[in-house]
């Protein structure tokens, strides 16, 4: 330990190496902390089932809320959020309402903050959920940014209503994004578009701006990095009830898989992750090869299985981990422009990109029918994450920069 002090770690999701996305995120951030700052404890809200998350922290609480109300439809459930908080607070707000209630009234009640050098926030919707009274450092961690993901939904929105909801749904998450960031000390952002979108710049102002990518942990995907396989499998990666990746893999579906189908009709098409919703579970009603694989303990064998992999998505900002581990796999990439942001990719090289119907369906035709290109592209992709997006790395560094603004007041 480097005598940096101590870290509290506060979350309403908890984190888990073997999830993915955010979970696994936060998983190795922890990991990566405790090596420096000395204790790393752990509030969260909910149960953390993964051993190795509790390894990695000194002391941990864990918190329940009220449940949240199911819905079988992730765009219904959307636009009852909307409803309810354009005017007022962005979404991600109002989804953690319970959660924000827990974890302030249980920092407030807790033990002293005083031991920390920092407390720690993840995600945005739960930002001053700290105590007033603590006088270490606040930081906070934003995975997306509401505000630009509410206006790329706006323009894909089918009908007015919902644009004038995502329209004040933008206004909305602009209002809460300026004033969570200007509450905090520390800020760290998946990308340097994500800390522009926020109104952020680098520096030595307040807040300090951390630029933490998303990674993968290239030697557990090596087992699945194996040859390209012959048949033309596709597969898409993600969690199913989670609005982007319903978007993306509806529109993906319905507009693109049939133009596929179209030059090879032996395609096959794998969706695997978990919770899917009911716009999801119909995909495979009208057959055209479209296979479901719901809450799968593992995505390697479908990574494995797969020719090329796609990331379609229209709304987000960050980046998709979802396409970090299908490059880990030495699988080739179709993607939207909006599926890599975030990733230092060429187009071309690390990955094929197209953001119309017919680009997009080109693209993975390409990946299917050319056996030069796809290998060539999967290979260049593992390259990039061996070489960029390795966790191990990019949580070192985090922990070091933190320390060093605990230090200095300032990032080295």
């Amino acid at each position: 330990m480097s005598g940096a002090g101590g870290v509290l770690w506060v979350t309403a999701e908890p984190p888990d190496f073997g999830v993915g996305g955010g979970a696994v995120r936060q998983a190795q951030m922890l990991r990566a902390l405790r090596r420096v700052f000395d204790p790393v404890d752990l509030v969260v809200v909910g149960a953390v089932e993964d051993d190795e998350v509790r390894a990695a922290v000194d002391a941990m609480q864990e918190l329940a809320a009220s449940p949240r109300r199911p819905s079988s439809s992730a765009t219904r459930r959307r636009l009852r959020d909307l409803a309810r908080v354009a005017a007022r607070v962005p979404a991600e707000v109002a989804d953690r309402r319970s959660e924000r209630a827990v974890l302030r009234a249980a920092l407030s009640a807790g033990a002293p903050l005083r031991r920390y050098s920092v407390v720690h926030v993840e995600h945005l919707g739960l930002a001053g959920v700290v105590p007033a009274a603590f006088d270490g450092l606040r930081s906070l961690d934003i995975q997306n940014v509401p505000s630009r993901m509410a206006e790329q939904a706006r323009t894909t929105a089918p009908g007015s209503r919902q644009r004038w909801l995502l329209e004040r749904e933008a206004a909305a998450a602009a209002r809460f994004q300026r004033r969570a960031v200007g509450s905090v000390d520390v800020v760290s952002v998946v990308s340097a578009a994500d800390a522009a979108d926020l109104g952020l710049a680098s520096g030595t102002g307040r807040p300090r701006v951390l630029v933490v990518p998303n990674g993968v942990d290239p030697d557990a995907f090596a087992s699945a990095a194996g040859p390209l396989p012959v048949a033309p499998n596709v597969v898409f990666t993600g969690t199913l009830d989670y609005l982007p990746n319903v978007d993306g893999i509806v529109w993906f579906t319905e507009e693109v898989w049939p133009r596929v189908i179209q030059r090879v009709p032996a395609a096959r098409l794998s969706i695997v992750g978990r919770r899917p919703v009911g716009e999801v579970r119909r995909l495979t009603d009208a057959g055209r090869g479209v296979s479901l694989h719901p809450d799968v303990p593992d995505t390697q064998p479908f990574l494995a299985a797969a020719r090329a992999a796609v990331v379609p998505i229209r709304i987000g900002s960050g980046s998709r981990v979802k396409a970090l581990e299908a490059m880990a796999s030495g699988r080739p990439v179709a993607a939207t422009t909006v599926g890599l942001e975030g990733i230092e990719v060429s187009a071309g090289v690390h990955a094929l990109v197209g953001d119309a119907p017919g680009q997009l369906a080109a693209a993975v035709v390409r990946l299917l029918e050319d056996d030069a290109t796809a290998e060539q592209v999967g290979a260049a992709g593992r390259a990039l994450v061996e070489s960029r997006y390795a966790w191990e790395s990019i949580g070192s560094r985090y922990a070091l920069e933190l320390s060093e603004i605990v230090r200095t007041g300032s990032p080295e």
